[in-house]
């Protein structure tokens, strides 16, 4: 059973960023289901692969935002930085056996995506539909 699923409420209207964005709800939901099965071996490759999935995501919206010369994009990739720092504190805590990956880790992880997704990306899809327009 999925503990979040993707919906036109978190589109941005560009397609490949709504495309990646539900890959990501994907990873989360395979990490929560592996969470439920308490293997710490799924768990980790569930995270790792979360991780380099985000990585990868934030490396194409950061191309998008200077290939549309968006002005936000300081502030955007700011947010990104921060998260990848989170995620990888949650990673390293989980490798050293400091910290299990729980559903709190899983709460975290959503309300990160879905405020992102609802303050910041939308801005940015937004953004790219207005310069496609008047070209």
């Amino acid at each position: 059973m999925n503990i979040v699923n993707w919906d036109i409420s978190l589109s941005v209207g560009i397609d490949k960023i709504d495309d990646q964005h539900k890959w990501l709800i994907d990873l989360i939901n395979k990490l929560h289901e592996n969470i439920n099965c308490k293997s710490e071996d799924l768990i980790n490759r569930s995270i790792i692969e979360l991780y380099q999935h985000t990585l990868t995501h934030f490396d194409d919206e950061d191309n998008l935002m200077k290939k549309y010369m968006y002005n936000g994009r300081d502030e955007h990739n700011k947010e990104h930085e921060n998260f990848r720092k989170s995620l990888n504190t949650i990673m390293s805590k989980f490798v050293r056996k400091e910290e299990y990956i729980t559903e709190s880790t899983v709460a975290f992880l959503i309300d990160w995506f879905v405020d992102h997704v609802d303050k910041t990306d939308k801005k940015l899809g937004e953004h790219i539909r207005m310069v496609e327009t008047h070209r």
